[in-house]
């Protein structure tokens, strides 16, 4: 395709990508073509009847086009000025303190929140937390127990009847009736997945049944751990826990415990660290 000549757009454009500088017919041309998509994308209004003289417009068309106004635009622009000094615009009022809008203008200002608006502040955070545990968390749980427990019309609090009646009522759950909730899908859930209300699976035997090995494998696969494996992790706890702190010295454990304290590591969990560090380079 031959390239257009010079005094055409497509040619002012090709200037452009040479990295020249564009020629006056070609300047010209996309002048032309500028205007004419200009005064085709303009919207054409139809014109507006112009006011009468003794109204207000008429009184700042005259003002507009350097004239003096007459007497019935005079009347009728003391008119309209009076009518909005007898109507003033409303200005927005201060909240008083005790709301969480003057706790922000305190802290705007710099100054110490006082007491009421400390308390509407903690006021508003604990509703907004008590309606995001609503929509994510305990209306999730009351899906998984309907099916589970028979409807009771009159339940008492701290149980898991108690906390279904609260959400039937569209109630924030007291603090017994969650508790109760939660033991009861704890015995029937994982804890990663209890928030959501998943049935845990039959617990399955394996070799390592009986250590804490076995525990962390029925953890891994979601299901409920045997009661060998339960009383092998408690085990594992309570020795964990009784252990003195010299024994770990030369772990990473001890390593870890030595920067949680904010001391230097000793020269045993020092060489362990290094060894941990060298194994994990040659695993890579």
């Amino acid at each position: 395709m031959p390239l257009k000549a010079c005094g055409t757009n497509a040619a002012y454009t090709r200037h452009f990508r040479n990295g020249e500088e564009p020629c006056d017919p070609c300047r010209k041309a996309h002048a032309e073509v500028t205007r004419a998509e200009r005064e085709r994308n303009r919207i054409v209004s139809a014109p507006q009847p112009k006011m009468p003289c003794g109204t207000y417009a008429s009184y700042n068309r005259h003002i507009r086009n350097g004239e003096e106004p007459c007497g019935p635009c005079r009347e009728a622009s003391c008119a309209y000025q009076a009518k909005r000094k007898r109507n003033p615009v409303p200005k927005a009022q201060l909240k008083p303190c005790g709301t969480p809008a003057a706790y922000n203008r305190h802290l705007r200002n710099g100054e110490e929140p006082c007491d009421p608006c400390r308390k509407a502040a903690v006021e508003m955070s604990n509703k907004a937390r008590r309606e995001k545990n609503m929509r994510t968390l305990y209306e999730p749980w009351a899906e998984k127990l309907r099916p589970l427990l028979p409807s009771v019309d009159s339940a008492l609090c701290s149980s898991v009847q108690g906390f279904l009646a609260h959400m039937d009522r569209d109630e924030y759950p007291c603090v017994g009736c969650v508790q109760s909730a939660r033991k009861f899908l704890n015995r029937h859930s994982s804890p990663e997945s209890a928030k959501n209300g998943e049935v845990m699976k039959e617990p399955t035997s394996d070799s390592k049944c009986g250590t804490q090995s076995g525990y962390s494998k029925h953890r891994r696969r979601k299901e409920e751990a045997c009661k060998p494996c339960k009383r092998a992790q408690a085990e594992y706890m309570r020795e964990r826990r009784a252990r003195p702190r010299e024994n770990r010295c030369g772990t990473m454990q001890g390593y870890k415990e030595h920067l949680k304290a904010r001391e230097n590591p000793c020269s045993k969990c020092l060489q362990a660290c290094l060894e941990e560090s060298t194994q994990r380079e040659g695993d890579a």
